[in-house]
């Protein structure tokens, strides 16, 4: 479609063409020239009319800037810049984890904002036996910057009972280019027991 500038791979296409809608299957990839973006999956649908790309099956969209989501459902307004996922799992060019309930993604400014979220971060440089996490109402990520609200974070194992201890704060961020994570209005708990509050820490 190049008045659209989308290429659709598929095994097998069906054109609707009174209602001017595309549905792909098997062994698809879309290729977005003007966004460099990539998404595969099982079966997704492109309403020509509306502008609408959309699949509730699994797929996998990777973005110019090395991330990779794999999410089991989405919806892209293609000329709106508009770029929501549903139950995804998203894995940034630092080998930082998210696993997300919901998101927008706006295309031209790479901003991702998203609700009821858990960040696994890369463990470089932690204790190889920690597993450092962020856990948050919402997040909105741009670039190398992430900000969490109404977040926790601790770098304890993951077990079956409440971690030894955890930061609980109002507004977290943390910068993976200067690998560091900043807290305002922050509580340090020792087993969900408050014990010592920061207006800031970092």
């Amino acid at each position: 479609d190049l008045k659209k500038s989308l290429n659709i791979q598929g095994e097998e296409i069906t054109f609707d063409r009174k209602n001017n809608i595309i549905t792909a299957t098997n062994g698809i990839e879309i290729d977005d020239l003007k966004k460099s973006l990539n998404i595969q999956g099982e079966e997704i649908t492109f309403d020509r009319k509306n502008n609408i790309l959309f699949s509730k099956t699994k797929s996998v969209i990777k973005d110019k800037n090395r991330n990779k989501i794999i999410s089991k459902g989405f919806k892209y307004k293609t000329n709106e810049k508009n770029f929501r996922i549903f139950e995804a799992l998203m894995q940034d060019n630092n080998n930082n984890t998210f696993e997300i309930n919901s998101a927008y993604i706006d295309t031209q400014s790479n901003i991702l904002i998203g609700e009821n979220i858990i960040v696994n971060l890369n463990n470089i440089y932690f204790n190889p036996d920690n597993e450092p996490r962020l856990t948050g109402e919402k997040i909105t990520q741009n670039n190398n910057t992430t900000e969490i609200s109404k977040g926790i974070f601790t770098a304890c194992k993951k077990t079956d009972s409440c971690p030894p201890w955890q930061l609980s704060a109002e507004k977290i961020t943390h910068d993976s280019e200067k690998k560091s994570i900043t807290y305002e209005d922050v509580w340090l708990q020792i087993y969900d027991v408050p014990v010592v509050y920061f207006p800031k820490f970092f």
